[in-house]
C-alpha cells in the first residue's frame, strides 16, 4: 500500500526567461537549506532542477512548484509542469535517477501537462511541516533570495579562490618535477658520456695487443714458406 502523501506548497515560478531559472534556482537552494538539506543532496538537487528548467524553457506554460512532501519520510520537492512536445533529454533524466532520491516524468495527462518530479529526503524537521512551508514562503517573500545570493557569491568566490590556490601548489609542484627530471636527465647524460669514454679507452688498449698477438703467426708463417722455398731448390 503507498504512503498517503501529505504536500505542502512553498513557492510556484512561472519559467518564461533565462532569469526565472536562476530564481528557481536559488529558491530551491532556498528550501533545501529550510529543511535541513545541505551538502552534496543539496548540489545535486539544485543542479538538476536548475539544468531541467534550461532544458524546458521556452515549453508552453512552464513553471516550477517548491513543495515539502511527507509521506514516511520528508522529501523536498520540485515539480515542473508544461505542455507541448517538450521532453527533458534522456542523459538529463538518467543523471536524476542516479543523483536524486525521486525522480518521476509523467504525461501527457488529461489536461495535456507533463510534469517532472525532482525531489530529494531530509531529515525530519523539529517543527511541524506545514509551519516550516509557511516559514520559507515568508522568507522567501522577504528577500530571503537576495541574502541567498550573496551567500552564493561568498561559496562561489571561496570554492575560486580554493581553486586557485590549488593550481598553484600543482603548478608549483610540476615546476619540481621538472627539474628533478633536467636534473636526472643531466646525469644520466653524464654517466653515459663517461661510459663512451672508459669504451673507447679500453678499445684503445686492445688494439696494440691484438697487433703484437698476430706477428708470431705471422713469422712462423713465412719461416714455413722459405723452408719450402729452399727444399724446392
Amino acid at each position: 500500500m503507498t504512503p498517503r502523501r501529505s504536500a505542502h506548497d512553498v513557492l510556484t515560478i512561472a519559467l518564461r526567461k533565462p532569469g526565472d531559472v536562476i530564481t528557481l534556482r536559488r529558491c530551491t537552494r532556498s528550501v533545501c537549506r529550510a529543511a535541513g538539506l545541505t551538502g552534496s543532496p543539496l548540489v545535486r538537487l539544485t543542479t538538476v532542477v536548475s539544468e531541467a528548467g534550461e532544458h524546458l524553457l521556452g515549453a508552453p506554460g512552464l513553471s516550477a512548484h517548491l513543495c515539502l512532501e511527507e509521506t514516511d519520510t520528508v522529501m523536498v520537492t520540485v515539480r515542473l509542469h508544461w505542455r507541448g512536445d517538450h521532453r527533458p533529454p534522456s542523459p538529463l533524466l538518467s543523471a536524476a535517477g542516479r543523483l536524486l532520491d525521486d525522480s518521476r516524468l509523467t504525461g501527457p495527462h488529461d489536461d495535456g501537462r507533463h510534469e517532472l518530479v525532482l525531489a530529494q529526503r531530509t531529515a525530519a524537521p523539529a517543527a511541524s511541516l506545514g509551519d516550516l512551508a509557511a516559514d520559507v514562503r515568508a522568507n522567501l517573500a522577504d528577500g530571503g533570495t537576495a541574502a541567498d545570493l550573496i551567500e552564493v557569491l561568498r561559496t562561489q568566490n571561496g570554492q575560486l579562490l580554493a581553486a586557485l590556490e590549488e593550481s598553484q601548489r600543482q603548478q608549483e609542484e610540476l615546476q619540481r618535477l621538472n627539474a628533478e627530471l633536467e636534473e636526472t636527465n643531466a646525469g644520466v647524460m653524464a654517466l653515459y658520456s663517461e661510459l663512451a669514454g672508459e669504451l673507447q679507452a679500453t678499445n684503445r688498449r686492445q688494439r696494440p695487443r691484438l697487433t703484437s698477438n698476430r706477428h708470431p703467426s705471422s713469422a712462423r708463417e713465412a719461416a714455413r714458406r722459405d723452408n719450402i722455398f729452399e727444399h724446392a731448390i
